[in-house]
């Protein structure tokens, strides 16, 4: 756990507004990663992604994922 200065924060949005072929940023053991959205599931709250440097898919909740983030 670790405290930052409100100013260095970004806001995520708890339902975001991406769609299949997005590039977002997601979690991924404490940290963000480049990934891509495979498909959203407005019923279920849940986008699947895939990252960049991983073979599978994954399912995140909605809120975990952001768009904008400068990550390299």
């Amino acid at each position: 756990m670790s405290i930052f200065n409100k100013s260095d924060c970004t806001p995520v949005a708890v339902i975001p507004a991406v769609k299949a072929g997005d590039r977002v940023q997601a979690p991924w053991v404490g940290s963000f990663y480049n990934c891509t959205v495979k498909s959203v599931n407005k019923e279920l709250g849940r986008v699947v992604v895939k990252f960049d440097d991983m073979p599978d898919d994954y399912y995140i909740p909605y809120g975990d994922g952001t768009k904008g983030l400068d990550i390299k």
